[in-house]
C-alpha cells in the first residue's frame, strides 16, 4: 500500500507529534512569483477602482497613538481572521489589543490572526509561539500552532486585461520586513490534540523586529469538553492538478491537505483517465493511475464521494464499447478491494440542448449497463431539478441554487441534493467561503457541497502555463481559480481554503448541537427538554437570517455573506457551544 507507506515516511520525518494538517502544507510559492515583471499591456487598478464596495470597508486612517507607542515604531492589532487585511489597512482603536482568544474541542483546528502596522520600516520581523500552559499545569506543545504570513498577489480582474493586488495566500516564512506605513497580517492555526484536557490554556506570541522593541500577545485557548460530530454533509473539491507529473509525496500531501480541511471526497479526471487500446476485437483497459489514486484516497480518508470522469464516450468506442470500458473499470477497482467511484459524464449538462442530449444518452447507457453504479451530474440552472430524470443519483447545482431548487429537490428523495459552486470567490473571499460550507449548506439542507477548483495548473494547455501568476493565460479568470496554489514542497493555502475548514466545522457544531438536543428531548427531564427547545429556537432563528430567495444579480452566498461579519459567526459558534454544554446533562 504505497499511499500508506509514503504517508508514514513524511509524517515521521516531521516534528514529533506535529499535526499532519501542518506537515502536509508547503512553505512558500517560488520567489519568481513575486519578482517577475508584469507583462506589457496590463493595467494595475486600485482596490477602490476594482471593488468599490470592498474598498469602503478598508480603514486606512490610523487612530491616535500615545508617544510611547509611536516611539516603538509599530503597533500590533487583532481582528477576526475572516476580515481581509491589505497593506494599506490601518487598525481601529478597538483592535489595538494584546490578546487573541480561540476555543475548540480536541482533535480540531481553529484559526486566528493578528497584524503588524509599521510606523517606520521594520526589518526581519520574527513571530514565534510558546507552548500552551493550562490552569492545572497541563501543556500543549508549540508544534500545535502553525505560524504563517498572508501574502498578496496580483490578481486578474474578471474578463479584463487589468489586475489588482490583494491578499491571496498563506505562506510559511521566516523573518520578513514590513515597509513604513504598511501592514502585514500573520495567520495562526491552532490544533488541539486528542489528549488535551478541557480547560483554559495560554501561550505567548512574540513579535520581534530587528532593531526595535519586541511585543508579546497572549493566545488564550479554551479546550471544550466535547467532541464534534462528523460532518453530516459530504464535501469535495475538483482536483485537477493530478494531470501534471507530480512527485508521489506531493500527490499525497495534497490529498492529506484536502482531508485535514474537512473534505470527505474528491472529483478526479485528468491524470486518472483509462489508457485504452483495441486488441483482437477487445478493448484493453489500463487504470493503473486511477487505482493508485483510489488507494491513496482510501488511506487518507477521502472516500465519500469519489467522483470520476473517465472522459470516454460512445462516439469513439460505440455503445457496447463504452459500457464494456466502464464495466472493466468497476471490475478492476473491486478486484483491488477499493470503493467503486461515482461515475459522471460531461460538465454543466444544461448549458445547451446538445450537451443535455449527449449527457442523457451516456448516462442512460451507464444506468442500464451498470445498474449498481452511482451517477453524478452537475447543472447550472436552479430550474434543472428534473433534468435527466431517473438517470442521476447525485445532482449538484451551481452558485445559482435557491429556495425554488430546494423545494423541487424535496420531491426527489431518490436523489442527493448538492451544490458544486458557492460564492465562486476562488479563495479570495474567506467570509463567503466560510458561510457557504457551513451555514448555507445547513440552511439549504444540502447533502453535500463541492467547489471549482482545488488546483488546476493545466488550464489552457496550448499556452505556456505558470500556475501561480495571473498573466500567462487568456480567459476570464486567468490563474486565480485555485484554492491551493502549488508550492515547490507542497500546497500553499489561500484564505478561502482555511475558511472552508472553519465553515465545515460550523456545520459540525450545528450537527453536534442537534444530536445533543435530540438526546435531551428523549428524556423525562423537563429542564433538559426546555433547554433543547431553547437551543433549537436559537439555531433556527440564526439560520433564518439567510435568505434563500432568488438572487438574479449575484450569487446567493455572496448576497447573504454581506449580512454577516466573521466575528458574528464566531459568536454564533460560541453560543452553539454553550448550548451543547448545557445539554450535556442529558447523557
Amino acid at each position: 500500500m504505497l499511499g500508506a507507506v509514503l504517508m508514514m515516511a513524511w509524517m515521521t520525518a516531521a516534528l514529533p507529534e506535529a499535526p499532519r494538517g501542518f506537515t502536509c502544507l508547503g512553505t512558500t510559492l517560488p520567489d519568481e512569483v513575486y519578482t517577475a515583471p508584469i507583462p506589457e499591456g496590463w493595467t494595475e487598478k486600485t482596490i477602490a477602482e476594482a471593488e468599490p464596495a470592498l474598498a469602503r470597508r478598508i480603514n486606512t486612517v490610523m487612530p491616535d497613538l500615545a508617544p510611547s507607542v509611536r516611539a516603538k515604531g509599530y503597533v500590533v492589532f487583532v481582528r477576526s481572521w475572516g476580515d481581509l487585511v491589505f497593506p494599506q489597512t490601518a487598525p481601529l482603536a478597538s483592535e489595538l489589543s494584546d490578546s487573541i482568544r480561540v476555543a475548540s474541542p480536541p482533535e480540531e483546528y481553529v484559526a486566528a490572526s493578528f497584524s503588524v502596522r509599521a510606523l517606520r520600516r521594520l526589518d526581519d520581523v520574527r513571530v514565534t509561539v510558546s507552548d500552551f500552559v493550562g490552569e492545572g499545569g497541563g501543556r500543549i506543545g508549540s508544534e500545535h500552532v502553525d505560524v504563517r504570513v498572508v501574502r498578496c498577489l496580483p490578481t486578474k480582474i474578471f474578463n479584463k486585461q487589468e489586475y489588482v493586488t490583494r491578499p491571496r495566500v498563506i505562506e510559511k516564512r521566516g523573518a520578513m520586513d514590513v515597509d513604513e506605513g504598511a501592514t502585514r497580517q500573520y495567520w495562526l492555526t491552532v490544533h488541539v490534540p486528542a489528549s488535551a484536557k478541557p480547560g483554559a490554556y495560554a501561550a505567548t506570541v512574540a513579535v520581534e523586529p530587528r532593531g526595535a522593541p519586541a511585543s508579546t500577545l497572549t493566545l488564550d485557548l479554551g479546550v471544550l469538553p466535547f467532541r464534534l460530530r462528523p460532518s453530516p454533509a459530504g464535501h469535495y473539491m475538483y482536483a485537477y492538478m493530478f494531470g501534471n507529473p507530480l512527485r508521489e509525496d506531493i500527490i499525497l500531501k495534497n490529498l492529506v491537505n484536502m482531508r485535514e480541511h474537512g473534505m470527505t471526497g474528491g472529483y478526479f479526471a485528468f491524470g486518472q483517465f483509462p489508457k485504452l487500446k483495441r486488441e483482437k476485437g477487445r478493448i484493453s483497459v489500463d487504470i493503473t493511475s486511477l487505482l493508485s489514486m483510489l488507494e491513496k484516497c482510501r488511506d487518507v480518508g477521502l472516500v465519500d464521494p469519489i467522483i470520476f470522469n473517465p472522459a470516454v464516450g460512445a462516439d469513439d468506442w460505440g455503445d457496447d464499447g463504452f459500457v464494456e470500458i466502464l464495466k472493466e473499470i468497476v471490475r478492476q477497482v473491486e478486484g483491488a478491494g477499493l470503493t467503486v467511484p461515482v461515475f459522471t459524464f460531461g460538465d454543466e449538462v444544461d448549458v445547451s440542448p446538445e450537451r443535455t442530449a449527449t449527457t442523457a444518452y451516456h448516462l442512460r447507457l451507464i444506468r442500464e449497463g451498470l445498474p449498481g453504479v452511482r451517477i453524478y451530474a452537475n447543472v447550472v440552472s436552479p430550474s434543472s431539478a428534473a433534468l435527466l430524470d431517473s438517470l442521476v443519483d447525485i445532482r449538484a447545482f451551481s452558485s445559482h441554487a435557491d429556495e425554488t431548487t430546494m423545494r423541487a429537490m424535496k420531491n426527489r428523495p431518490h436523489e442527493e441534493f448538492w451544490m458544486y459552486s458557492g460564492p465562486s470567490g476562488y479563495g479570495m473571499a474567506p467570509l463567503e467561503d466560510r458561510l457557504y460550507r457551513g451555514l448555507y449548506v445547513r440552511r439549504m439542507n444540502l447533502s453535500g457541497a463541492g467547489e471549482w477548483v482545488y488546483q488546476w495548473p493545466l488550464r489552457l494547455r496550448s499556452e505556456p502555463d505558470d500556475p501561480c501568476r495571473d498573466f500567462t493565460l487568456r480567459g476570464p479568470h486567468g490563474n486565480s481559480w485555485d484554492y491551493c496554489l502549488p508550492g515547490r514542497d507542497g500546497p500553499i493555502p489561500s484564505l478561502g481554503w482555511e475558511a472552508y475548514r472553519e465553515g465545515i466545522n460550523d456545520g459540525r457544531y450545528i450537527a453536534t448541537l442537534e444530536e445533543a438536543a435530540a438526546r435531551a428531548e428523549a428524556t423525562d427531564d423537563r429542564a433538559m427538554r426546555e433547554a433543547a427547545s431553547a437551543a433549537r429556537t436559537y439555531l433556527e432563528r440564526f439560520l433564518a437570517r439567510i435568505d434563500l430567495s432568488p438572487a438574479p444579480s449575484t450569487f446567493g452566498t455572496r448576497r447573504e455573506a454581506a449580512k454577516f461579519t466573521n466575528a458574528e459567526i464566531d459568536a454564533f459558534r460560541g453560543e452553539v457551544a454553550r448550548h451543547i454544554l448545557v445539554l450535556q446533562g442529558a447523557r
